[in-house]
């Protein structure tokens, strides 16, 4: 499909009650489009920050896709994936997490964490999932 030739890796933030720990599964989208920019605000001077955008066509969807609650609510997310805030999405296949999300975004430089989902699936022509953030 034209324009949505990237592929991507989604890390779910997930919290395991059972350990008290935050584990990061990951899901592999192959037909997404990417589309980053330099954010700048004023204030007292210039601020610059990076901006990102992710568009995911529903029939790029991975099996397993479920809505935020749904995916927070599971035992396992094992074969489950979903898109919400504090969710981090790398350029590329990125490798699995074994110690925590900050070694996938030191080694990455097109990666971002999510600040905002928005699911465009009723009125369009190209039903899909933008994600952005920073």
């Amino acid at each position: 499909m034209l324009g949505f030739d990237q592929t991507i890796t989604i890390y779910n933030k997930w919290y395991n009650p059972a350990t008290k720990k935050t584990l990061w599964p990951k899901t592999v989208i192959i037909g997404a489009s990417w589309a980053g920019c330099q954010r700048v605000t004023t204030g007292e001077g210039l601020t610059s920050t990076d901006g990102y955008s992710v568009r995911i066509p529903l029939k790029s969807f991975p099996d397993g896709f479920l809505l935020r609650d749904e995916y927070t609510a599971l035992p396992d997310p094992a074969g489950c994936w979903t898109a919400q805030n504090g969710d981090v999405v790398v350029r590329g296949e990125g490798p699995d997490v074994e110690n925590g999300i900050t070694e996938i975004t030191k080694q990455f430089t097109d990666c971002f964490t999510v600040t905002a989902v928005h699911s465009d699936n009723m009125t369009r022509l190209l039903p899909h999932l933008r994600l952005e953030g920073k």
